[in-house]
C-alpha cells in the first residue's frame, strides 16, 4: 500500500479516501484527451464503452458539470442486463483508478462492494476526487491536457463452504471414545500378536472430513 490522500468534500459524512500503488487496474482504462473541452462546452456526462470481466458486462459513467461541479464523479454501471433472471442481484467489489504521468503510479478508490440489482444497477463514488486537485499540474493527472482513468471489478459469487466435523470437543466434554474397544483377553493372547516382547504399539487416526458446495 502507498500513500493515502483523503479528500474530504464540502459535507463531512462523505470522505473519499484514496490510495497510491503501482500497478495498474486489472479490468479497465480509458484516456481522455482533450479534456478543458468538457468544460468549455458543458459536457456533463460521459459514458465509456462496455469491457467484461466477472462474466459480466460493465462500463464506467464519468459526471464533470454536474450538481457538484468542483468534483468529479465516476460510477460502475451494469452495461446489459436483458439476459440475467428477474430480480437478479449481482454483488461487487469496484476501485476507481487515476494514473499519475509524473510519478508513474495509479490513484485509487478504497474497494467497496455494492450490490447491484434490477432497481439498483448503477453505484459509484459521486465525489472522487476535487476539480482543483486533477487540474493542478503540478499533481500530474493531466498531462497535455489528457489524463487516464481506469477500474477494477471483483465479482464477489456465492460460493460456501461446509466444514463437517464427526467429533465434538468442548469445555464439557473434552474427551471421546469408545468405552470398549478390544477385551483384555484378546490382547493378552500371544497367539493374536498385539502384545509381543511385553510390548504393543497403539495407533490413534483423526480424520476431519469437509464438503464444499457451489451454487
Amino acid at each position: 500500500m502507498g500513500n493515502c490522500l483523503c479528500v474530504k468534500p464540502a459535507t463531512k459524512d462523505e470522505v473519499t479516501t484514496l490510495n497510491t500503488r503501482e500497478a495498474p487496474p486489472a479490468h479497465f482504462m480509458i484516456k481522455i484527451e482533450s479534456f478543458s473541452v468538457l468544460q468549455k462546452y458543458g459536457i456533463k456526462k460521459y459514458e465509456t464503452k462496455e469491457f467484461v470481466t466477472g462474466d459480466y458486462k460493465w462500463r464506467l459513467i464519468f459526471k464533470f458539470n454536474g450538481k457538484d461541479s468542483d468534483y468529479i464523479s465516476v460510477n460502475l454501471a451494469m452495461a446489459d442486463t436483458t439476459s440475467l433472471p428477474t430480480n437478479w442481484e449481482v454483488n461487487a467489489l469496484f476501485s476507481v483508478f487515476l494514473f499519475n504521468q509524473i510519478s508513474d503510479n495509479y490513484l485509487s478508490s478504497t474497494g467497496r462492494t455494492r450490490c447491484f440489482q434490477a432497481t439498483k444497477s448503477e453505484w459509484g463514488i459521486s465525489k472522487f476526487i476535487s476539480r482543483k486537485v486533477l487540474s493542478d499540474p503540478s499533481n500530474g493527472y493531466i498531462i497535455d491536457d489528457s489524463c487516464v482513468f481506469g477500474a477494477q471489478v471483483f465479482v464477489v459469487k456465492t460460493e460456501a463452504v461446509i466444514e463437517l466435523f464427526s467429533y465434538w470437543f468442548s469445555a464439557s466434554s473434552s474427551s471421546w471414545g469408545r468405552p470398549v474397544y478390544i477385551d483384555l483377553a484378546t490382547i493378552s493372547d500371544p497367539n493374536k500378536g498385539f502384545i509381543v516382547k511385553d510390548c504393543c504399539l497403539l495407533n490413534i487416526e483423526i480424520n476431519v472430513k469437509a464438503v464444499a458446495r457451489v451454487s
